[in-house]
């Protein structure tokens, strides 16, 4: 049985985590840790995969590699501190690079490039799809809009279907790249319903 695990976020595996900790420290690697696990599903599906594999299920997962990451911290004296921060230098520098480049047309027509890394999952894999002009954050909001821009709102919630329309649509596109024919495909949020193609 073939599996496609799709999501917006997987957690990244302890051996990457430990790979990232011993190059960069403890600060980009937890930075890299929350921008795959902000919405708390990410833990679960990497349990998942990786507890499938052992079971010998060729499963794959397909999950964005984000630019940045917002973390939050709280000082003694009482205050919040937010800070965006960037995670995707340090996952370049650690993720398998494919070498494969997927295009992926968007709900407006416009055709996206995308970049595909791998990390290994126990025995399977899971490929982050980096796109920077629409992966710029998890969960982007009116915070993340450019300075000046007249409608913050509007921006976050078009990158956000760009986002959404990515993950299902690229997922789809690796699939056939990668020539895997999944028999079942769990589409774990509801933004991956976008992988279903537009009748001909």
């Amino acid at each position: 049985m073939k599996i496609l695990e799709v999501a917006m976020e997987i957690a990244l595996p302890p051996e990457l985590l430990e790979t990232l900790f011993k190059r960069y420290g403890f600060r980009p690697t937890r930075d890299c840790a929350m921008s795959t696990s902000v919405g708390g599903i990410g833990p679960l599906l990497r349990e998942r995969i990786m507890a499938q594999s052992e079971q010998n299920v060729d499963v794959l997962g397909v999950t964005l590699l984000y630019q940045t990451t917002w973390i939050q911290s709280w000082f003694d004296w009482g205050q919040l501190h937010l800070e965006k921060r960037d995670v995707a230098p340090y996952l370049r520098e650690t993720l398998k690079d494919t070498g494969l480049d997927l295009s992926v047309t968007l709900f407006d027509d416009t055709p996206l490039k995308v970049h595909v890394w791998e990390a290994e999952y126990g025995k399977a894999k899971v490929y982050f799809l980096d796109a920077p002009l629409i992966t710029q954050v998890v969960y982007p909001s009116e915070e993340d809009a450019p300075h000046k821009h007249p409608n913050p709102s509007a921006w976050g919630n078009d990158i956000r279907n760009r986002q959404s329309w990515l993950i299902g649509r690229g997922a789809l596109a690796l699939a056939k790249a990668l020539g895997f024919q999944p028999d079942i495909i769990v589409q774990s949020e509801t933004p991956t319903f976008f992988r279903q193609p537009p009748p001909d």
